[in-house]
């Protein structure tokens, strides 16, 4: 159990680090906003979204753009082009250490466990390695339910919980036993970095199988 300063500093820690995400946003956006326009409309074109579709998952193809696709030009993520511009900043240890993880983060997909015992927290089961992630979300806004499969990105904190940077978008509401199986076929045998390498034709894939956005 944390003592209370412990406890503290992991708390300050958290904050520091979100803050940091709202500050790559901001850099990607004003550096990189061609390219992040460029993505996602080769997004919606390589995998036929529908309008809806397009809307509900723009936001998480920013993040998959930031975090995972290496620029052509420099062979480098817009995430690992932000650190290295920020390479001169004396940030605390923990939060080097967390910025280093973050540069293999992945986008996967998920089965709702479990509302956590606070508000902004739920436990999501990977459909890659089967792990149970305890998540905490940038925003409250989508309703989640358990068995619910939701998409994006997840960045590891340094307490062993996740935080979505915007709301997991959910493909399916409770997710039936032979729907399960059909996605389960479609992700295996896939590890965390083929799965984010080969997000865009996986939730090509999976998008057909649950039909319809809700």
């Amino acid at each position: 159990m944390l003592d209370q300063k412990s406890a503290s500093k992991s708390l300050c820690n958290k904050r520091d680090l979100i803050a940091m995400i709202d500050e790559i946003f901001y850099y990607s956006m004003e550096q990189h906003l061609q390219r992040l326009l460029e993505e996602t409309e080769r997004f919606a074109k390589d995998i036929h979204l529908s309008e809806t579709w397009y809307n509900k998952l723009y936001v998480q193809w920013l993040w998959w753009t930031i975090f995972c696709i290496e620029c052509n030009s420099t062979s480098r993520t817009i995430y690992q082009q932000f650190l290295e511009r920020s390479s001169t900043r004396d940030y605390p240890e923990p939060i080097r250490q967390v910025l280093g993880k973050w540069k293999q983060v992945d986008a996967g997909f998920y089965i709702i466990e479990t509302s956590y015992d606070r508000p902004h927290y739920i436990m999501c089961r990977d459909l890659v390695d089967n792990q149970v992630k305890p998540v905490q979300l940038a925003s409250t806004r989508v309703n989640y339910q358990i068995g619910d499969l939701v998409t994006g990105l997840l960045l590891p904190f340094p307490d062993g919980m996740y935080f979505s940077p915007s709301s997991l978008c959910k493909l399916r509401r409770k997710l039936s036993t032979p729907l399960a199986s059909d996605i389960q076929t479609v992700i295996h045998p896939t590890t965390s970095s083929q799965c984010s390498s080969n997000y865009p034709i996986l939730l090509k894939t999976i998008l057909r199988l649950v039909d319809s956005p809700i």
